[in-house]
């Protein structure tokens, strides 16, 4: 069940590397307005999410840069989009392989 007008959680859409190292990968796809985000964490300790922060904000400057106004993700775990400012939206809940999963946007200033 997908409520709102966020892209499902398959995509044909590729996915692009923006940043990739022995603990952690961020992968994007652009759909229209939005930089659709996938994180993959392989090893969390405080100096890699000291790293993610550095990255995260380098992600939101360039994609502002470029005109994108939202960065988005679908996720079951909205505490960890927290710590990056994400914020959850309510009303937009989907289930996905019996897992309910959340949509969390950034809006990304204009340059």
């Amino acid at each position: 069940m997908l409520v709102g007008t966020y892209p499902s959680m398959q995509t044909n859409l590729p996915k692009l590397v923006f940043h990739k190292d022995s603990d952690f990968l961020v992968e994007y796809q652009l759909y229209g307005e939005h930089v659709i985000l996938h994180c993959t964490v392989d090893r969390f300790k405080l100096s890699v999410l000291k790293k993610m922060y550095e990255v995260f904000a380098l992600m939101k400057k360039e994609f502002g840069e470029k005109g994108f106004k939202y960065m988005t993700t679908i996720t079951p775990n909205v505490k960890f989009c927290e710590l990056f400012n994400g914020v959850a939206d309510e009303h937009t809940k989907m289930i996905y392989e019996n897992k309910e999963y959340e949509v969390v946007r950034w809006v990304l200033k204009q340059q």
